[in-house]
């Protein structure tokens, strides 16, 4: 049996990141450039890692 994996690059997303000491500004934008979400996180590893 042959396995094929296909990556879509419809899933694709940029994330920007304007980190402070307390919070986090991130914007996540598709391939196009529309803009999928913006939010302010805290400035902790938990928070990422839920964010992404």
């Amino acid at each position: 049996m042959k396995i094929i994996k296909q990556i879509s690059t419809t899933c694709l997303r940029y994330i920007g990141m304007d980190v402070h000491s307390a919070t986090i500004s991130v914007a996540v934008r598709d391939a196009t450039g529309k803009l999928i979400v913006e939010a302010t996180i805290a400035t902790q590893g938990a928070a990422i890692v839920e964010f992404v």
